[in-house]
């Protein structure tokens, strides 16, 4: 090999990991076997075959194979030469440095894999981070835009209110006033205004309907003339008896005295006139006023009792606490069918919390027409809105229905009574 190569014998020691003097000492002719091959010649062989000579790698995995196996072999005599060991020695820990090395690169490659992993998920946790936020913003926006609606519909059901208790008062002190004037000022009171315009239009009773003005004029006009002649026909009637009595009597008198006058019998009645009389219904108490704080209800769990609203007691009523943005409601039976509910709503004085001053409490009534227990707007006859210092009054028709459902709905979470104050049926 030093021949073949053109290396002098300190090149050739450099290259393949031996003295100077070794390469001499194994150059002669009767070197003994004491200057075994090391490692490191055997790894320049191989590499050098593999590149210059194209040997194939089975071939220089049985190379290494039978230079490890003739380590051993020197190695395994009763006293081995301290030479032979060393290279045995230094075979074993270059075989350790290649399995380390080998696992050193494969955890390298592991890492990166779980590094670049890391900085996916690094990046898939900030995009949800700003989907989130994005989210949450336009959560905030459709909030805030619910919120104003809620504002507008709580100032709309006011209105509405308002106009209903004026239509009540120009009801109460003027009678002729009627549903379809009501209809013309565009006020529908009881009703909510998205209700359906093919709702049922139930009349009052006959005892309550409002008779023209006129009829009891035209009826006296007719009447007078009438009672007038029936009266000179009864006097001509008595005055012929009684002149034919008088020819006839045993005295020969002309007539009789008065005290001899004979009685109108009872059937001489005066004659009937042939215009009809106008007839008076006898008109039917009205139902006594139903407390409707005193039935039985089914629904959420609410209280019966006495508040008081801005100062004014009101027994036989209604109670719920603990109202935090949620809809609570109960549905009542009426023994009968009625025709009115009134009540007085709000916010009880003596467990006002701080936190439900500046909240506005809505109070829905539903004619229950059907009886499904479940509320329409066909059947909202009223949804007042009061606070605590503004309670607010209800007096809607019922339709005649025998089923109310009430209801309160609210945004607070404060421990407030919310009160519908002597609610009652007529």
């Amino acid at each position: 090999m030093l021949g073949e190569s053109g290396l002098t014998q300190n090149q050739f020691a450099t290259k393949y990991g031996y003295t100077s003097g070794q390469v001499s000492n194994t150059h002669r002719e009767k070197a003994d076997d004491r200057y075994f091959p090391r490692v490191k010649l055997i790894d320049v062989l191989c590499t050098e075959l593999s590149e210059r000579c194209h040997v194939q790698e089975g071939a220089l995995v049985a190379l290494r194979r039978l230079h490890q196996e003739t380590l051993e072999a020197l190695c395994a005599v009763p006293k081995p030469h301290h030479a032979h060991v060393l290279r045995l020695t230094e075979l074993r820990n270059a075989e350790r440095i290649t399995a380390i090395t080998y696992k050193i690169g494969s955890d390298q490659l592991l890492l990166a894999q779980l590094i670049e992993e890391r900085n996916s998920l690094r990046q898939d946790r900030d995009d949800q981070r700003e989907r989130a936020r994005t989210l949450q913003h336009q959560i905030d926006e459709l909030t805030e835009e619910l919120n104003s609606l809620a504002a507008d519909n709580r100032d709309c059901l006011l209105r509405r209110d308002g106009a209903s208790v004026e239509l009540d008062q120009l009801e109460s002190s003027d009678p002729s006033m009627s549903q379809a004037n009501a209809a013309d000022l565009g006020v529908f009171h009881g009703k909510h205004p998205s209700a359906s315009p093919a709702a049922p239009l139930v009349l009052p009773p006959a005892s309550e309907r409002r008779r023209p003005k006129h009829l009891p004029w035209i009826g006296a006009v007719v009447a007078v003339p009438l009672l007038v002649f029936a009266g000179v026909g009864i006097d001509h009637l008595f005055g012929n008896e009684g002149t034919s009595t008088g020819g006839t009597n045993g005295k020969g008198t002309s007539g009789t005295s008065p005290s001899q006058q004979p009685s109108p019998t009872p059937s001489a009645q005066p004659p009937r006139s042939d215009t009809p009389k106008p007839t008076t219904t006898s008109k039917q108490a009205p139902p006594k006023p139903l407390a409707v704080g005193g039935l039985n209800f089914t629904g959420d769990n609410w209280v019966k009792g006495t508040w008081s609203l801005q100062g004014r007691k009101y027994p036989d009523s209604l109670g719920w606490v603990g109202s935090c943005n949620d809809h609570q409601q109960v549905v009542i039976p009426l023994p009968r069918s009625y025709q009115r509910f009134s009540a007085t709503v709000g916010l009880d004085d003596g467990t006002i919390d701080d936190l439900d001053r500046s909240y506005p409490v809505s109070f829905n009534v539903w004619a229950d027409l059907n009886k499904d227990g479940k509320g329409d707007d066909r059947e909202l006859i009223a949804s007042p809105g009061a606070t605590y210092d503004k309670p607010a009054t209800i007096n809607a028709p019922l339709k005649g229905v025998t089923q109310l459902i009430l209801q309160i709905e609210t945004s607070s979470c404060g421990q407030t009574t919310l009160v519908w104050g002597s609610p009652e049926v007529r």
